[in-house]
């Protein structure tokens, strides 16, 4: 109802039954008001009393119906909307007189009999599932799909002729066996439900410990740890209820079963378990040398040990949790030196610093210029041999962060660009770096870009007259692109987005003061002066 609506008793009569043609309004003989209450007829649950405010309402009509879902609306209407969605295709001489619309009907497919929606979704154009998937196989492709899901089985026997038809497969097991095409292509539970065997004798056995092929094996735990381990001792064909040998790179074989570890067995031992008090000891060793472990005795990883702080002395501490801290929050395995130095309080020497540092990164990177004693959260400078200084807070770093920029390349490269790709598209042509001024009547800017092209090929077709002022070029290809890169962080504040749209307007600004002068001319000269080989390399500026 409207704000503001008022009713006459033929209104408000005329009202209800459009909303709720299913009851009867026949003992309401005045308009009580609309907070009054009425009397009303439901032909399944008998008399209701209602207010009149939710029976001018689409939902205001009999609750108990609302609940198990029956419709307002009877067979012929919802008839009339499967003729709508559906036309004459099916026949519904099955329907039954009641149902509601959270029911499945039987419905009858001309071509394919009879089949079991639900009639809100038959309504919505869910039809035949054996028409709907017609069209979407061949026998090539439904091969590439029963292999992807069974690489074990062989299917060089398979014509497929529809999708309710029958097909030869071949078991290394069990021999030849048909399966219907339907089965072996969808997720329904008749072959998946029995651990995606595809096969019915695999699948039985695996009540009991079936075996599957050693690729099967691998596939599955691929997908749950990645390249982490290495299966090269799986035998040829695994039993579910036996063990198997997995190594880690790291801590060499450990035994697991094959259902544990494609569910999350790990190696214990990256989990925080040893079997040895040396064992942990070594491992703990690693990752905080300034600790004592005289009186450490391992008894499980869910025992505490006794350690000794050189500052603190004697604490314990969980063996699962030493492993855990000690390589991600309580960097000195000491939680009180943790929180002090966390506060800034005091310092760590330098070389307990960089032993971290290296267990985390290895020799990525260059720690010559730490100073003598190290807070745990300020910054540090860093030295990466590929892209120079960087600054990162000392606790992040000994966790895990990184040169940004070597970060960056590494995602460009991923997304499918970066220097890598670049260079991989030189074809022994020079790189070249170019530095030229465009104008319009309303616009004067400037462009820098890269391109293994002429200049002037790469330039044309803009919307913008452009004079090159200079070009940079050489034969390596990687340090072309990092100057590129270089130029646009020097002169990012001075970012230009001109009015025009074209490729490469990303890569303009308003001045570039200084830029060939101090940043390219000595680049060039440089390059030049150690120049050993001409016909392989060139690096040049010039302008044009």
């Amino acid at each position: 109802m409207s704000k503001g609506t008022s009713y006459t008793t033929e209104s408000f009569l005329a009202k209800c039954k459009e909303l709720h043609p299913n009851l009867d309004f026949s003992q309401v003989l005045e308009y009580p008001g609309i907070r009054g209450y009425v009397t009303v007829s439901c032909p399944v649950h008998g008399q209701l009393t209602k207010q009149a405010a939710n029976l001018v309402r689409s939902n205001g009509g009999c609750a108990a119906c609302g609940r198990t879902g029956a419709s307002r609306k009877g067979r012929e209407y919802f008839l009339t909307g499967f003729a709508e969605m559906h036309g004459d295709r099916y026949d519904y001489s099955l329907v039954p007189d009641r149902f509601t619309a959270n029911d499945k009907i039987p419905v009858i497919c001309r071509e394919h009999g009879v089949f079991n929606p639900y009639v809100s979704g038959h309504k919505k154009g869910t039809g035949c599932p054996v028409c709907v998937g017609r069209g979407k196989w061949n026998t090539d492709s439904f091969k590439q799909e029963c292999k992807r899901r069974y690489p074990h089985l062989d299917f060089s026997l398979v014509e497929y002729t529809g999708i309710v038809g029958r097909v030869r497969v071949v078991c290394p097991r069990h021999g030849e066996f048909t399966a219907v095409a339907s089965e072996l292509v969808t997720n329904r539970k008749s072959r998946q439900g029995k651990g995606g065997f595809g096969c019915w004798g695999c699948a039985n056995e695996g009540k009991e410990g079936a075996r599957l092929a050693k690729a099967v094996w691998v596939g599955r735990f691929i997908k749950r740890h990645g390249r982490q381990y290495d299966y090269s001792l799986l035998p040829d064909e695994i039993t579910t209820q036996v063990k198997i040998n997995v190594i880690c790179p790291a801590h060499g074989v450990f035994s697991v079963l094959p259902h544990n570890h494609k569910k999350s067995g790990m190696c214990p031992k990256c989990n925080g378990q040893y079997r040895t008090t040396v064992e942990f000891i070594a491992a703990a060793k690693k990752l905080c040398p300034r600790l004592d472990f005289s009186e450490t005795i391992y008894t499980g990883a869910n025992n505490k040990v006794t350690l000794i702080c050189p500052t603190h002395g004697r604490f314990q501490r969980t063996a699962a949790d030493v492993i855990k801290d000690l390589g991600s929050k309580t960097v000195f395995g000491c939680q009180k030196c943790s929180r002090g130095h966390n506060k800034g309080i005091a310092g760590v020497p330098r070389e307990e610093w960089i032993t971290r540092f290296e267990a985390q990164h290895g020799a990525a990177y260059s720690y010559e210029l730490l100073p003598d004693t190290i807070l745990a959260t300020r910054k540090i400078p860093v030295l990466c041999p590929e892209h120079g200084l960087f600054n990162p807070v000392a606790t992040h770093h000994v966790r895990a962060s990184r040169c940004p920029k070597c970060v960056r390349e590494e995602a460009r490269s991923r997304s499918g660009w970066g220097s890598t790709k670049w260079a991989e598209r030189q074809k022994e042509r020079f790189a070249s770096l170019y530095v030229v001024e465009m104008k319009s009547e309303q616009e004067r800017f400037y462009k820098v870009g890269i391109t293994y092209n002429k200049v002037g090929h790469r330039l044309s077709g803009l919307p913008y007259t452009h004079q090159i002022l200079a070009v940079y070029q050489s034969m390596d290809a990687v340090s072309v692109w990092r100057l590129e890169v270089r130029i646009k962080a020097l002169y990012k504040g001075r970012k230009y987005i001109p009015s025009q749209v074209f490729a490469g307007r990303q890569e303009c600004f308003s001045n570039i003061d200084g830029l060939i002068t101090n940043v390219l001319y000595p680049l060039a000269a440089q390059s030049l002066g150690v120049l050993k080989q001409p016909a392989q390399e060139q690096a040049v500026l010039f302008p044009l």
